[in-house]
């Protein structure tokens, strides 16, 4: 005497998050957990860390006007 329930569910994939946006928040976040065992807080850690990055950069500069002198004769 009555109809059964009746239902209808329909999806179209949505391609640009799937393939593109989903693998690389996925991999941003793998990167995220691995970096934050160096973000537990001590700061001697993290100054020590901008003195070597700083210590770093010098180098690599000085290194760099050496070479320019070298190859340019300055």
């Amino acid at each position: 005497l009555f109809p059964t329930e009746a239902r209808f569910d329909s999806h179209v994939d949505d391609t640009v998050l799937d393939r593109i946006v989903a693998p690389r928040v996925e991999k941003a976040r793998h990167l995220a957990a691995r970096i934050r065992a160096y973000q537990q807080g001590d700061l001697q850690k993290y100054v020590l860390y901008v003195v070597v990055a700083i210590v770093v950069l010098l180098l690599f500069n000085l290194r760099l006007d050496w070479l320019a002198g070298q190859l340019f004769g300055r």
